[in-house]
């Protein structure tokens, strides 16, 4: 089985560092991406048990876990466009499984001291202003959708827009209408978290 990760955070946060050290890539060129494309690297995870189970059955073939690594950078259409990420960098994490926010602590030259808070709490904020607009498109698109469905839709949107992340009970139990809409969506407040503090020594992960 393997599992896509995307790396996210505000400019300047480590994203791309974390992506080297995570993929063990002494720079982006060792992936797939440039330019506007994100940075991807397919990942093996070594598992002793596995090796041990094979040596032991000897299987014709043994297919270890793996982990896809996605690292979409803004660029400085993406800042201008809207908010520090943008569109089309938002619109690329939509197909990942788990997102992965990385938040700065550590001074930069430049940017100053850290807030980490403030940066995530502002990294939230744009994951959930875009699949807000992803859902008042999608009402919007589709007039006819079934009564229980818009509902439920409404719903969801009224909790994202007072800046809040909607609980499990809300996202695990959308009527049967709605299920192709959010598999469209791929909504990005439904997926797995991890934030990762990019201190000065050591990147902190905390799930």
């Amino acid at each position: 089985m393997s599992l896509t990760i995307g790396i996210i955070g505000l400019p300047q946060s480590g994203k791309t560092t974390l992506f080297r050290a995570l993929t063990r890539l002494d720079d982006t060129r060792g992936g797939s991406g440039g330019g506007n494309r994100p940075h991807q690297a397919h990942v093996t995870v070594p598992d002793t048990r596995l090796d041990r189970l094979s040596a032991i059955f000897h299987p014709k073939k043994t297919t270890p876990t793996s982990v896809d690594f996605l690292d979409a950078a803004a660029t400085l259409a993406d800042v201008e466009e809207k908010g520090a990420l943008g569109k089309r960098v938002l619109g690329t994490f939509r197909s990942v499984d788990t997102l992965l926010e990385v938040v700065r602590c550590f001074p930069h030259p430049y940017l100053g001291e850290a807030h980490p808070m403030d940066d995530l709490e502002n990294l939230e904020l744009e994951l959930l202003i875009s699949d807000l607009t992803v859902i008042q498109n999608t009402l919007e698109r589709n007039r006819k959708m079934a009564p229980d469905a818009r509902a439920w839709f409404e719903s969801l949107a009224s909790v994202l827009e007072e800046g809040a992340r909607p609980d499990a009970s809300l996202l695990d139990g959308p009527p049967d209408s709605a299920l192709p809409f959010v598999q469209s969506m791929a909504l990005l407040v439904a997926k797995p978290g991890i934030v990762c503090a990019n201190v000065p020594d050591i990147m902190l992960c905390c799930y």
